[in-house]
C-alpha cells in the first residue's frame, strides 16, 4: 500500500504536530536553504486542501525548485536527504500561501506531511522523522 493510500487514515488516527503558521503570502526571498547531505530519506505530503498545492524544495542558496504539484486529496512520496529543506504553496484564489519549512531529521528517516486549513489559515502538519 503507498503513503498516497495511507495518509488521510494515518492524519486522523495521529495526533500530528503542526508547524507555524501559515504565511499569507508565496515562499520566496527568505527561504531557508538546503544544507549539503548525502544521507538519503523520504518525505511524503498529501493536500488536505480544496487547493492545488505546489511541493518546493530549497537549493543550497535557498532558492526554491518546484517538485510538483498536488490536486486535493492527493499525496506524493519524495526521495530527498537528510535536512533538506521543504516548503508547500497553497494556490487559493486569493493568492498563494506559504507554508513550511519542514525536514527529514535523519539518515534512513521518513517524514510524512499533511496540509490542511485550520481556521482561516493552512498548516502542515506532521509526524515521523520531521524537524522544522
Amino acid at each position: 500500500m503507498s503513503f498516497s493510500s495511507r495518509m488521510p487514515a494515518l492524519a486522523l488516527a495521529f495526533g500530528l504536530i503542526a508547524t507555524g503558521p501559515a504565511l499569507a503570502e508565496p515562499c520566496g526571498a527568505d527561504s531557508q536553504p538546503s544544507p549539503a547531505s548525502h544521507d538519503a530519506a523520504s518525505i511524503q505530503f498529501w493536500n488536505g486542501t480544496d487547493f492545488p498545492n505546489d511541493v518546493l524544495w530549497s537549493d543550497f542558496r535557498g532558492g526554491l525548485k518546484s517538485y510538483g504539484s498536488l490536486s486535493p486529496d492527493e499525496g506524493k512520496d519524495q526521495q530527498t536527504y537528510a535536512g533538506h529543506v521543504w516548503y508547500v504553496e497553497v494556490d487559493t484564489p486569493q493568492g498563494r500561501q506559504c507554508v513550511g519549512p519542514v525536514a527529514v531529521s535523519r539518515r534512513g528517516g521518513e517524514c510524512q506531511v499533511f496540509i490542511k486549513r485550520a481556521g482561516g489559515r493552512f498548516t502542515m502538519k506532521a509526524q515521523g522523522d520531521c524537524e522544522f
